[in-house]
C-alpha cells in the first residue's frame, strides 16, 4: 500500500479512536493514522495535510458528534478530499441521514456500531484498493491527455504541412496543365476539307497522359492528326505525352516513310531510345497508344496506322456508324519491344464525323447505374446525334452529365473531325 497515503478517523470518544487505530495499525503498518474528535478538527486538519503533501486516501467518521455531525463532516470533505473514500460508522444514524451522505456522494460505506474488527480491516482494506486503483486510473488519463495533447499538436502541424503541400502540389499541376496545353495544337478550321467541332480535354489530375497532335504544312497538302493515350497520368503522363509530342515532331523531318505507319514506328522507337535504361525492364509499360490519321488533299481519303481502337466514323448523309479499328489485333512485339501497329484507308465519299478518343471515355463509370460508357454506349450516343450541326448535342455536355457524381478513372480524351 502506497506508503503516503493517510486515514483520518474521526471521533468524539477517545476511547473509540484508541480502539479503531489499535484495531487497524497491525494490519495497515504502512499507512499514516490521524486521530480528531471533532468535525471542525478533522476539516482543519485534512486540508493541513495536504496542503503538505499528503495523499487523505480514506475517512472513517462517527456520525453523533458534538457540533459537526459525521454526515456534514463527510459532505463538507467531499469538497476538499473528493476521491477520498469516506465511511460512516455510527449505532444512532437513520436512513434518512445515511441517504443525505450517499446523495452527496460522500458515503462510500455505512458501517453500524459495535463493529466487527475484521469486518471492518477487510472495508478499509478495500476502501484503500479502490482508491489506489482509481489514483493509478487518473494518472494514465492524464498521461493519456497528454499524448492525445501532444498527438494533436503533431497532427495539426502535419496536416498544416501536406495542405501546404497539398495546395504547391495543385498549383504545380495546375501550371504544369497551362504549359502542356500550349503544346496542343488550337484549330477550328483545319483545311478546306476537314473541321474540327469539338475538342474535350478532361486530364485525371492537372496534366494529361492523353494528348492531339497535328501536322498541317506538308508541300503536297496532306494533314496529320493524331491522339495518343501515354501510359500513366498526372505528372508521369504528362512528361510522357511531351516526349510523344515531340518524336511526332522529329519524325516529321527526319522520318523517310512519311506515312501514318512509318511515323509511328519512328515515334515509337524513338522513345525506345530515349528510354533505353528502363526500357527493357517495362517494355509494356512505356509508350502510347495512339492513332495517326492522314487526310489526303482531295477531302475524303483518309489513311491511317494505330494501335488502338480509339476511332468511330458516322457517316452525315445516312447515319452510319462504323469503327475502323475495332476488328484490328495489335501487341507488343517481346524481342524489340516496338509496339504493333496496324494501317490502312478509308474513302469518306459522304461528309462524315470522325470521333478519335482515348480509353478514359469509354472506361468512365456514370449514369443512372454508376456503369462503364463502354463503347456500345458511345456507339449508341454518337448514332442517336441529330443530323444538322446546329442541333448536334456537344460530347462534353454528354460526357460531364453521365460523370456527373462518379469517380475520374482516367484522363479523357474526345477529337471530333468533320469531313466533306
Amino acid at each position: 500500500m502506497n506508503r503516503e497515503y493517510t486515514v483520518f478517523l474521526v471521533d468524539d470518544d477517545i476511547l473509540v479512536l484508541q480502539a479503531l487505530r489499535d484495531q487497524l495499525h497491525p494490519t495497515f503498518p504502512n499507512i499514516t493514522f490521524e486521530t480528531c474528535q471533532s468535525g471542525e478538527e478533522a476539516v482543519e486538519l485534512v486540508e493541513q495535510v495536504m496542503e503538505d503533501g499528503a495523499t487523505v486516501a480514506a475517512v472513517i467518521s462517527d456520525h453523533m458528534m458534538d457540533g459537526m455531525t459525521g454526515a456534514e463532516l463527510l459532505i463538507r470533505l467531499q469538497a476538499v478530499a473528493p476521491k477520498a473514500r469516506k465511511i460512516m460508522l455510527t449505532g444512532q444514524a437513520g436512513l434518512e441521514t445515511v441517504s443525505v451522505a450517499v446523495n452527496a456522494g460522500a458515503l462510500y460505506r455505512y458501517m453500524s456500531k459495535p463493529w466487527d474488527a475484521e469486518d471492518m480491516r477487510l472495508t478499509l482494506h478495500e476502501a484503500l484498493q479502490a482508491y489506489s486503483t482509481d489514483a493509478r486510473l487518473a494518472e494514465r488519463n492524464a498521461e493519456l491527455e497528454k499524448l492525445n495533447a501532444r498527438l494533436e499538436a503533431s497532427i495539426a502541424q502535419r496536416t498544416r504541412q501536406l495542405l501546404e503541400k497539398n495546395t504547391e502540389l495543385e498549383e504545380g499541376l495546375e501550371y504544369a496543365g497551362r504549359v502542356q496545353r500550349t503544346l496542343f495544337p488550337e484549330f477550328t478550321h483545319l483545311t478546306k476539307h476537314v473541321d474540327a467541332r469539338e475538342i474535350y480535354l478532361r486530364p485525371y489530375n492537372g496534366v494529361s497522359g492523353d494528348f492531339y497532335w497535328m501536322s498541317n504544312d506538308q508541300a503536297d497538302g496532306r494533314l496529320f492528326l493524331a491522339v495518343g493515350d501515354c501510359t500513366g497520368h498526372g505528372i508521369s503522363g504528362g512528361f510522357m505525352s511531351v516526349m510523344h509530342i515531340a518524336a511526332l515532331n522529329e519524325a516529321m523531318f527526319r522520318c523517310t516513310d512519311l506515312t501514318p505507319l512509318g511515323i509511328l514506328h519512328y515515334m515509337d522507337g524513338r522513345i525506345k531510345d530515349i528510354t533505353t535504361h528502363t526500357y527493357r525492364l517495362h517494355q509494356t509499360l512505356i509508350g502510347a497508344e495512339t492513332t495517326l490519321l492522314c487526310f489526303d488533299p482531295d477531302g475524303h481519303t483518309v489513311h491511317f496506322a494505330s494501335n488502338s481502337k480509339g476511332i468511330i466514323v458516322r457517316d452525315l448523309e445516312t447515319g452510319e456508324v462504323s469503327e475502323p479499328l475495332q476488328a484490328l489485333k495489335r501487341g507488343i512485339d517481346g524481342a524489340s519491344g516496338l509496339r504493333d501497329f496496324v494501317s490502312g484507308c478509308m474513302d469518306l465519299r459522304h461528309r462524315s464525323e470522325l470521333y478519335l478518343f482515348t480509353d478514359g471515355v469509354v472506361d468512365q463509370f456514370g449514369g443512372p447505374n454508376g456503369k462503364k460508357l463502354k463503347r456500345s454506349g458511345l456507339v449508341k450516343w454518337i448514332a442517336e446525334r441529330e443530323r444538322t450541326a446546329t442541333d448536334m448535342q456537344p460530347f462534353s455536355t454528354y460526357f460531364d452529365t453521365f460523370a456527373e457524381g462518379q469517380m475520374i478513372v482516367d484522363d479523357a480524351l474526345m477529337l471530333i473531325i468533320s469531313t466533306g
